[in-house]
């Protein structure tokens, strides 16, 4: 390794500080292959296209790879990402405001927020999504309704009233629900052929790890015995082991998760109420089982 590669990435007080597009591109490697991103976002280069939008805003890659999704070939804010660059902008006052009117088709959500001392919002009801076909389509639109309605209202709130904060770029909520474009395969050549690299890379799948096997060739006690530990060393390996438990997680342990999941999404009463009829065969966390409760905190983690 050359001298110049060995000083090129320094750990800092906040991780890894890359000062080139190798260290990047390296960077964005290593998070593919290590599964660290949704198969979507799989590629260095979308990688490397999140990285580079979160840190034009001031996000580091982390939390830039955590907060921008490449959909249809261009970059998207999620939702809660997009919530708390408008928060930190300093152009707003007091938090956002939701609030759900109307009910059946005539129900409708509405996100607001005070910036110069005006209120801005933006609305989203079921007639819309409807008229889009977004309304009872399979996924998140048939799972959480009421929760997407926010989205939605929420994308066009900060498409209209903020893209100057967010460069003008759609919410992945509202990005995902549009009909994907054919996108051309070939690549213009540039004059960095770092960068070309980048471009062409295909998905990185994560490794996979085979499981451990049994060696059938066992040493014979008394070759065991040989190489037991004095009681010295086992006395200073148990000062710093910390008691694992075998036992999988009880029923209790799954219950405070779904809930702690739906206190993190701010369900109100009437959507614990829907989502547990959805989800379990007796509408209660307390008798559901923990495969209903597992299911369910799947899901909940990916909204």
């Amino acid at each position: 390794m050359s001298e110049e590669k060995a000083v090129a990435t320094r750990m800092g007080e906040r991780g890894l500080e890359m000062l080139t597009v190798d260290d990047a591109l390296r960077f964005a490697k290593t998070v593919c292959a290590e599964g660290l991103v949704p198969k979507s976002m799989a590629t260095p280069g979308k990688v490397l296209v999140a990285m580079q939008t979160g840190m034009e805003v001031g996000l580091s890659p982390m939390r830039a790879i955590n907060s921008v999704v490449v959909i249809n070939g261009a970059p998207t804010w999620k939702g809660d990402a997009a919530v708390a660059l408008i928060l930190d902008s300093g152009k707003v006052t007091g938090n956002f405001n939701t609030r759900y009117d109307g009910e059946g088709d005539g129900a409708s959500c509405t996100v607001s927020i005070k910036r110069g001392g005006q209120v801005v919002s933006g609305s989203f009801s079921v007639v819309e999504a409807k008229r889009a076909g977004l309304w009872g389509k399979t996924g998140p639109w048939s799972q959480y309704p009421k929760r997407m309605l926010y989205y939605r209202a929420l994308g066009f709130l900060v498409r209209d009233h903020f893209s100057d904060v967010l460069y003008g770029f759609r919410t992945s909520e509202e990005a995902e629900d549009i009909p994907q474009r054919e996108v051309a395969a070939a690549v213009i050549p540039s004059e960095d052929p770092l960068l070309d690299e980048v471009l062409k890379a295909p998905a990185i799948e994560a490794p996979k790890v085979e499981p451990a096997t049994v060696e059938e060739d066992v040493p014979p006690l008394e070759v065991l015995a040989r190489n037991e530990p004095t009681v010295e060393e086992m006395e200073r390996v148990d000062e710093f082991t910390e008691p694992v438990s075998d036992e999988p997680p009880s029923n209790h342990e799954w219950v405070a998760r779904v809930e702690d999941l739906m206190a993190e999404k701010n369900f109100d009463a009437k959507g614990k109420k829907a989502t547990l009829k959805a989800n379990t065969a007796s509408g209660s966390l307390k008798t559901a089982t923990i495969e209903e409760l597992k299911a369910m905190a799947e899901k909940l983690e990916t909204l």
